[in-house]
C-alpha cells in the first residue's frame, strides 16, 4: 500500500510531526565540549546506527576523501556494542579515513539541539532515512542531503523537503551525494542561502491537517 500510492508514500508522512517546531538551545556549546576537534568542517549523522547499511560507507568515504578536514559525528545513544561494530566495519571500509568517525553518546535538550548549530551540514542515511532527526534538522535551517530510496522507508526526508517547496539537497546519484554535501559544507554563502529558504519554510512541516485527515480516511 505504502509503495503502490506515489502521493501517500510521499507527503502523508509529514502529518505525523504535529507538536511545536523544537527549542533552539538556550545555552551555547563548542566542539570542544564534546570533544569533537575544533578545526574542519563538521558533517553530522544522527540517525539510529542501524539505519546505516553498508552501502552508505561508499558515501561516507567518498566525502572524507574529498574533504581531508572533515569529521563525521554519529550518535551511539544506548546501542554501543553498534558502535563498535559499526567502528570495525568503517575501519575495513573506509581505511585512514575512519580516524575521523566520531560518536557521541546520549545527547538530550540543548546538547542535542547544539549539535545541529554547531554542524556544517547533515547526512541523511541511505535505504533508511531519518524522520525525527529530519525534522530536527530542518526545523533549525540544518540542510540535509538526502538520496531517497525506492521504498517508504528511504523517502522520509524526501516527503519533508517536498512538503516545504524546497529540494535543492534531493540527489540522484552517489557523485551527486557526495559532491552536494562537500559544496554545503564549504561554501557559506550557499549554505546560507539554503538555511534561509528553509527556516522559512519549516512551518509547512508541523500541525498540517490536511495530512492527518488524510491518513483517517486511508
Amino acid at each position: 500500500f505504502l509503495q503502490a500510492e506515489d502521493g501517500i508514500r510521499d507527503h502523508c508522512v509529514t502529518g505525523v510531526q504535529t507538536c511545536a517546531l523544537p527549542i533552539w538551545p538556550t545555552r551555547d556549546r563548542d566542539r570542544d565540549s564534546y570533544g569533537l576537534p575544533t578545526d574542519g568542517r563538521l558533517y553530522l549523522c544522527p540517525q539510529n546506527l542501524g539505519k546505516l547499511h553498508p552501502d552508505f560507507d561508499r558515501l561516507l568515504r567518498g566525502v572524507l576523501e574529498r574533504d581531508e578536514k572533515g569529521i563525521v559525528v554519529c550518535l551511539s545513544r544506548r546501542t554501543p556494542y553498534a558502535a563498535q561494530l559499526l567502528r570495525r566495519r568503517w575501519e575495513r571500509t573506509l581505511g585512514e579515513a575512519s580516524r575521523r568517525m566520531y560518536f557521541l553518546g546520549e545527547q538530550c535538550g540543548d546538547d542535542y539541539a547544539s549539535l545541529f548549530a554547531l554542524c556544517d551540514v547533515v547526512l541523511d542515511a541511505r535505504h533508511f532515512s531519518g524522520a525525527n532527526t529530519t525534522f530536527d534538522a530542518l526545523s533549525f535551517g540544518v540542510p540535509v542531503v538526502a538520496w531517497p530510496g525506492e521504498f517508504h522507508r528511504g523517502r522520509y526526508t524526501l516527503a519533508c523537503y517536498r512538503a516545504m517547496g524546497v529540494e535543492d539537497c534531493i540527489v540522484d546519484s552517489a557523485d551527486r551525494y557526495v559532491d552536494l554535501a562537500v559544496r554545503l559544507a564549504g561554501d557559506r554563502e550557499l549554505r546560507s542561502g539554503i538555511t534561509s529558504r528553509l527556516l522559512e519554510a519549516r512551518r509547512g512541516l508541523f500541525g498540517d491537517r490536511k495530512v492527518a485527515s488524510a491518513w483517517e480516511d486511508a
